[in-house]
């Protein structure tokens, strides 16, 4: 899941010193100025700055999405700093990749009720953000009842009829890049009669998710976080003394077709025919700030060291690829598969069957 942060961090949080971020392994003295933290931070936060354009674009997904202008503009910043450090074949591959999955418009309100007591008012919540690939409602959207189903587990599910009802369930990240306990929840719900799903992520941060986890095609699923998942679980506990909780949502999607995805190569010749790939991917959700301008910028400052001037050449021809499309299917995939197939190295593979020999 990638998130972008709309609200305050923990105050535990500790910033880390760019400086401290550095590639220096064992007790080889190696050029700070290129390895060391603060270079590699300068080309990451370029990277995310072109996220950014996305967002001040007025994106409502925004990002260096594959396929996209940010995701070219990407590339080809990319290309412009192998041509600045001298590597060899400099090109850009453009393919086409799937269609994307795209929400333009969406909100989640719970909804006011005279029985509340007076100053009864609708609460949105902020936090809230699709899940691919929740089919866009009714342009009136989906007013309807809440049902709480805890962790979504059949203990939690015995004797609840989800039917005609939001389903609201509780969800975890646990440790593991895949070990997230709502993975499939909204889909089965949804299935079984409920009109659309929220998960509740159980973290601090006010912060969105993409996250291909919670959508279904059947209907709307959504993530909420932080202070939206603390009070929704809250106030469905107050309002059934009294009536039960309302919601309504709305949700604009589509696929987004036509894209055109792309890698970016660079190469430092060496002594023999062999050849060491180095590759991060180009694409990402919001500002993408580990996954991946981290990758990316490493990847710019291996580039730099190992063609710096002097430098011995290597025993092995070293290829730098940011490759695009890593969150997509290929094409002829429907984009419910986002994520399962990247774009840019399965064309690598089929396009220059040499550099795997």
């Amino acid at each position: 899941a990638q998130r972008q942060n709309i609200g305050s961090p923990p105050s535990q949080y500790v910033p880390v010193a760019a400086a401290d971020l550095s590639l220096r392994t064992g007790g080889e003295e190696l050029p700070a100025e290129m390895l060391g933290g603060n270079n590699i931070a300068r080309y990451m936060q370029d990277i995310i700055a072109i996220s950014q354009q996305s967002k001040a674009a007025g994106d409502a997904l925004w990002g260096r999405i594959g396929g996209t202008e940010w995701e070219l503009m990407t590339a080809q910043y990319m290309a412009e700093k192998f041509r600045l450090f001298g590597l060899a074949d400099v090109r850009i591959d453009r393919m086409p990749r799937n269609p994307q999955w795209w929400p333009t418009a969406w909100e989640v309100t719970l909804l006011a009720d005279e029985s509340y007591g007076s100053g009864s008012r609708d609460i949105p919540l902020l936090t809230a953000f699709p899940g691919v690939p929740s089919p866009s409602t009714p342009e009136s959207g989906i007013d309807a009842e809440l049902i709480y189903v805890g962790a979504g587990t059949p203990a939690d599910l015995l004797g609840r009829d989800v039917t005609g009802k939001i389903a609201v369930y509780h969800a975890i990240f646990e440790s593991g890049a895949y070990s997230y306990t709502g993975r499939g929840l909204a889909d089965q719900l949804i299935k079984a009669g409920a009109l659309a799903a929220i998960a509740v992520h159980d973290i601090e941060a006010n912060i969105q998710f993409f996250n291909r986890f919670v959508g279904s095609e059947a209907g709307p699923g959504f993530t909420i976080s932080g202070d939206d998942g603390v009070f929704l679980e809250q106030i469905i506990v107050h309002t059934a003394e009294t009536k039960p909780l309302r919601a309504r949502i709305k949700l604009i999607s589509g696929p987004r077709d036509g894209l055109i995805t792309q890698n970016t190569y660079g190469m430092i010749p060496g002594q023999s025919d062999e050849t060491v790939i180095l590759t991060a991917h180009t694409d990402a959700y919001f500002d993408g700030a580990y996954d991946n301008a981290s990758g990316l910028a490493t990847l710019l400052a291996l580039a730099e060291y190992y063609s710096r001037p002097g430098a011995p050449t290597p025993q092995r021809n070293l290829l730098f690829v940011g490759s695009g499309g890593h969150h997509a299917g290929r094409p002829g995939t429907p984009y419910t598969n986002t994520g399962l197939q990247s774009v840019g190295t399965a064309y690598m593979v089929e396009n220059y069957p040499q550099l795997m020999d």
